[in-house]
C-alpha cells in the first residue's frame, strides 16, 4: 500500500493520470480478491476497513430480520468488531450466545449446532484468530449452519492468506 499513500494518491473514480493509476491497482485487486475466494463481481464490496465490513454485514442482517430471527451466535475469543455489535444489538432486542473455546482457541462446532434456535438468525465466528493463530473449521461450521438454515458470517481478515489452507478443511 505504500505507493498508494505517496506516490499513486489520486481518487479511483476520477479522471486525471493519478485517479487512473489508482483504479487500475483497484481493479487489480478485486480481481486477485475474487479469485482468492471464487466470487462474482456482485459479491464483492470494499469499505474503509474490516471492522465497517463486519457492522454492515451483522448489523445489516439483523435489522433486515428484525421481525422473524433474534438470536445470534459467536465465540468467546471473537474480535471486538463482532463483540461490540453483538451487545449493541442486546440493547436493540436481540438475544446472544457467546460460546466458551477450548484451550487452544477452537469453538466446538458441537456446541455451535447444541446452541442453535428456531429463532437462531446468525453464527459469526472469525476464521483465524489474530493474537493465538487458531484457524476454525469453517466447513464444519458452514456445515452445521446450513442444515439448521442459519445464516453463517465469518470474519477472514486474519486469514485471506491461508485461505487455500482453510479451504480445503
Amino acid at each position: 500500500m505504500a505507493p498508494y499513500f505517496h506516490e499513486f494518491y489520486g481518487n479511483p473514480s476520477s479522471p486525471h493520470r493519478y485517479g487512473l493509476e489508482a483504479s487500475v491497482a483497484v481493479e487489480a485487486s478485486r480481481s486477485n480478491i475474487k479469485k482468492l475466494f471464487g466470487i462474482e463481481d456482485q459479491e464483492l464490496y470494499f469499505t474503509s476497513s474490516a471492522t465497517e465490513s463486519i457492522n454492515i454485514a451483522i448489523m445489516g442482517t439483523a435489522f433486515a430480520n428484525f421481525s422473524s430471527k433474534k438470536h445470534l451466535i459467536t465465540q468467546a475469543t471473537e474480535h471486538p468488531a463482532v463483540l461490540e455489535v453483538f451487545k449493541n444489538l442486546e440493547s436493540l432486542g436481540f438475544r446472544t450466545t457467546v460460546l466458551p473455546v477450548d484451550g487452544e482457541g477452537f469453538v466446538d462446532p458441537q456446541a455451535i449446532k447444541n446452541a442453535i434456535e428456531p429463532d437462531t438468525l446468525l453464527v459469526s465466528i472469525m476464521a483465524a484468530n489474530n493474537e493465538i493463530g487458531t484457524m476454525q473449521d469453517l466447513a464444519s461450521i458452514g456445515k452445521i449452519c446450513e442444515e439448521a438454515e442459519v445464516l453463517f458470517h465469518s470474519d477472514l481478515t486474519q486469514a485471506a492468506g491461508d485461505m487455500l489452507l482453510i479451504l480445503r478443511k
